[in-house]
Formats: C-alpha cells, structure tokens, sequence
C-alpha cells in the first residue's frame, strides 16, 4: 500500500525499493497497490515487483491473498486478514506527525494489531516470523 506522505517522495520511495529488494533477496513475491486518488500516488519503480494492482480498485475488493501488508499510514493496514506492517516509525516523518497517524491508525475500532517496528531489518524480522508461523 504505497502513498505520499509528509515526508519527501523521494525519501519514501527509496526506502520502499530498499523493502522491495530485500523481499526479493529472500524470496517473497512484491506487489503494489497505489492511492486511488492520483495526486496522492508514490508511482514507485516496478522493479522486482510481480503486479501492480489498479489503483482505482479498492484494496478490499483485491482477489489475491498477501502474507502480510506493508504500508505507511494508509487505513488499508487495519482491514482484517493478513498482518499489517506500517514503516512509519522508520519513514522520516516528524515525531509529531508519526505519533498523530499512529494513534489515528490504533484508535479505529478493529481486531488487528498493526506492526510498527522501528527499521527495514526490524520489518524484515517480522516478516521472516510471519513466514514460518
């Protein structure tokens, strides 16, 4: 789930082709679901990426099944499911911005827990836990 946020573009979407490359490195199949309002969209490289979904089709509606979710502070984290990994804490946002969208994300009435580890290898933990569950 890749989106612009209060930090620079460019920072996001490096740290998300950092993500993608060390998915890619262990094996895990990469696929991006941008914003469906297009001024919001990343418009990440593909590289390394087996499908990028319509941004137009809600993420709820995807027919495809996903390990897990990672994302920044987009809603879609809190949809039930898969386990949800936002990068917010590792993203450059600000400190204030950071704790408002996380708040935001943990105060929506829902039964999932999202992850929010602090760095890419700490992520990349997770998801190696997820993997042998």
């Amino acid at each position: 789930m890749v989106a612009r946020e209060t930090v620079s573009d460019n920072d996001l979407a490096v740290i998300y082709e950092e993500i993608i490359t060390k998915l890619n490195e262990l094996n895990f199949n990469v696929f991006i679901k941008n914003h469906p309002r297009e001024e919001a969209r990343l418009n990440l490289k593909t590289n390394g990426v087996i499908k990028v979904y319509d941004p137009n089709i809600p993420f709820e509606l995807l027919e495809d099944s996903f390990m897990c979710i990672i994302g920044c502070a987009s809603t879609s984290l809190i949809n039930d499911g898969q386990p949800s990994i936002s990068i917010i804490k590792f993203s450059g946002m600000d400190e204030k911005n950071t704790k408002l969208r996380i708040n935001h994300l943990i105060e929506i009435p829902t039964t999932k827990k999202i992850i929010f580890p602090n760095s890419i290898d700490d992520m990349i933990y997770e998801i190696k836990k997820m993997n042998y569950n």
